[in-house]
């Protein structure tokens, strides 16, 4: 990637970001935090071919460290959502206050402002844009890393009772590899989409009837949950199975 390009996608994540951010204080808004956790996803991918030092580095570290400060935000968020849609509304509107203070103090975190400065704003050449010969190695490098990414998913997919969370991250980790790398099947892709997405439903129910256990007011849910579940885990068979076939 060019140094031009790589200005140009900096700049506009950064405004993308900004924007997300300025809207999370509005309780109306439930897309917001998901925005932000794009934007820093996309980041991240943009920056993996760069050097690890340096402020490509830092601005990596960064946005890592702030994307870990959204995840129990999201999960809460997931679960409001889930009540809303359910008709819950006193045990959402019981955990609504909490979640407005949550993302206030992610508004005021050192985290985002930290993001912002070590953000380049005049230009990236204290990126360290690779050189050609260095972007080939790279290149090569994140191949081997897809290729191991795909051998670690397919024997976990191979076996007889895989851990349906540690496949979750093992599709989400390749996935996210091939986006960066460029180069993948669009089957492929879709395939991994798809199990993300199924897995990452699966993963909400199994975590909302964990919180059931210690939350009286959840305990009422826990029958249609577990059936969710049940059906989202069958869903997902056919799709294990597609993926065996292109993996």
């Amino acid at each position: 990637m060019s140094a031009e390009r790589l200005q140009s996608h900096l700049g506009s994540l950064r405004a993308l970001l900004v924007t997300a951010m300025q809207r999370l204080g509005d309780p109306a808004d439930t897309e917001s935090l998901h925005e932000m956790r794009v934007v820093l996803r996309r980041l991240r991918m943009l920056l993996r071919p760069l050097t690890r030092s340096g402020q490509a580095g830092l601005l990596r570290d960064v946005a890592a460290g702030v994307f870990r400060q959204t995840n129990s935000l999201r999960d809460n968020e997931v679960l409001l959502e889930e009540l809303v849609r359910s008709g819950m509304h006193v045990a959402a509107a019981a955990r609504q206050a909490q979640q407005m203070r949550d993302r206030q103090a992610l508004m005021d975190s050192p985290g985002l402002d930290g993001l912002i400065a070590v953000w380049p704003a005049d230009g990236v050449a204290c990126l360290s844009v690779p050189s050609r010969r260095r972007r080939r190695g790279l290149k090569q490098k994140m191949r081997r890393e897809s290729v191991k990414a795909r051998r670690k998913l397919r024997r976990q997919l191979r076996q007889p009772a895989p851990d349906l969370h540690e496949v979750r991250l093992a599709i989400k980790r390749l996935r996210y590899r091939l986006l960066a790398q460029g180069h993948a099947s669009p089957s492929l892709l879709v395939l991994l989409e798809l199990g993300q997405e199924v897995l990452g439903q699966w993963h909400d129910h199994d975590a909302w009837l964990l919180r059931a256990v210690t939350e009286p007011d959840l305990q009422g849910c826990i029958g249609r949950w577990q059936h969710e579940k049940a059906v989202l885990q069958a869903r997902w068979l056919p799709l294990r199975d597609g993926l065996l076939l292109v993996l």
